[in-house]
């Protein structure tokens, strides 16, 4: 019985900005990109010094990727509206790849806090998904055991991590399918 649901935020609960950045300009999240990302994710450098290497590998000013990075900035309210719901019965965790001051900035600025249990952030703990010290730290918070919580995340990577740990994960791709997901698993949704 399923009694705490972890989600990710950027890809699912909002847009993921890097992600979009990077397709939109042809790059990947791999190499010297994928490095940046981690480096900002586990708390290594600040979002000013993340975009000052965008900017240095995408041959641009710092300003100008920023300018570019902010554009997509949109929060799933069907998302939103379905953690609401959820709150009412499970225990409810947010689990992010992220820069803490940027993350807590944002969920600050939409009063996403006291929508979750616990919240863990990557670059407060100095780990980073898909590694399972971070979820056996998510799931430690919770007092939950691997078969007790659903997670949710819209990176394989990160799906296919927390399933080899025993977790029961949902790949996101949008709001309509999860729902889906979720009923098929027989959570309370109402």
């Amino acid at each position: 019985m399923y009694k705490a649901i972890i989600f990710d935020f950027f890809g699912v609960i909002k847009t993921d900005q890097y992600e979009n950045w990077l397709q939109s300009r042809g790059y990947e999240r791999t190499g010297a990109f994928a490095h940046a990302s981690q480096d900002a994710d586990s708390g290594n450098i600040s979002m000013e010094e993340f975009f000052e290497r965008l900017g240095r590998l995408s041959n641009q000013t710092t300003q100008d990727v920023k300018a570019q990075y902010y554009t997509d900035d949109t929060i799933n309210n069907e998302i939103i509206a379905l953690i609401k719901t959820l709150r009412h019965h499970y225990r409810l965790a947010l689990l992010s790849n992220s820069n803490s001051a940027y993350l807590r900035g944002i969920l600050k600025q939409y009063a996403l806090e006291p929508l979750f249990d616990e919240i863990i952030i990557s670059g407060e703990i100095g780990l980073t998904k898909p590694g399972k010290e971070i979820f056996n730290y998510t799931l430690h918070k919770l007092n939950m055991n691997y078969d007790e919580v659903i997670f949710i995340d819209d990176r394989q990577e990160n799906i296919i991590a927390a399933e080899r740990l025993g977790i029961r994960s949902l790949l996101f791709t949008h709001a309509d399918k999860l729902t889906h997901d979720l009923e098929g698993l027989h959570i309370t949704l109402s």
